[in-house]
């Protein structure tokens, strides 16, 4: 499941059927191949800690989390 936050642009998809609901959960690496996020932050952080860098991963439960791994 995604959710979409107020305030936050962004595109919901929405399965008409549970097959098509199916097909787009187990081909959506393949549809999605780059997803980018901007932060807009108030005042100027520290260099060292102005990017961060992660994988979003799902597990079996299609529950999203953050990895170091590609």
């Amino acid at each position: 499941m995604h959710r979409l936050d107020r305030d936050t642009s962004g595109l919901m998809v929405f399965a008409k059927t549970v097959e098509a609901k199916e097909k787009l959960q187990h081909n959506w690496n393949n549809m999605v191949l780059e997803s980018k996020y901007l932060a807009v932050v108030e005042g100027r952080p520290d260099p060292s800690e102005c990017e961060v860098r992660s994988y979003l991963a799902e597990n079996s439960r299609y529950e999203v989390y953050s990895t170091d791994n590609p």
